[in-house]
């Protein structure tokens, strides 16, 4: 008795996190999965912060527990990414693993990142992105 083709079950994008958060975050009964999901957020504020070009961070958890986090960096890119066709903001919430190739650290790639923001993005009720770049 093999496995027939019909029993594969394919998940596309964040359908596969969704699926089996676990696979992403640990035991998601855990604190540390929520401290995994807020620590993707922090990962490009992290890595600006190390590189020098941000000097403010700040995380607030409002009653309800949502976390907003705001920061004085660059922002995300909003250019359209030259193989997605999709701004690059948008390729970062959902695609998984996509991150900068080239960090400024290595320590925030290392430490924050895991699977991206696109892993928030799939677990969480909803998320918000607001960007400002150049003023």
């Amino acid at each position: 008795m093999g496995i027939d083709a019909d029993e594969i079950e394919v998940l596309a994008g964040l359908e596969a996190v969704r699926s089996r958060p676990a696979l992403y975050v640990g035991d998601v009964a855990a604190p540390g999965a929520l401290h995994q999901l807020v620590e993707a957020v922090l990962c490009a504020a992290f890595d600006e912060a190390l590189g020098g070009t941000c000097q403010r961070i700040d995380v607030t958890v409002g009653d309800d527990g949502a976390v907003e986090v705001r920061d004085d960096g660059g922002g995300l890119p909003v250019e359209v990414h030259p193989t997605a066709g999709l701004p690059v903001c948008e390729v970062l919430l959902t695609h998984l693993l996509a991150c900068r190739a080239m960090r400024r650290d290595p320590r925030a790639a290392d430490r924050f990142c895991g699977g991206g923001i696109a892993v928030t993005n799939a677990l969480s009720a909803w998320l918000e992105v607001e960007i400002e770049r150049g003023g």
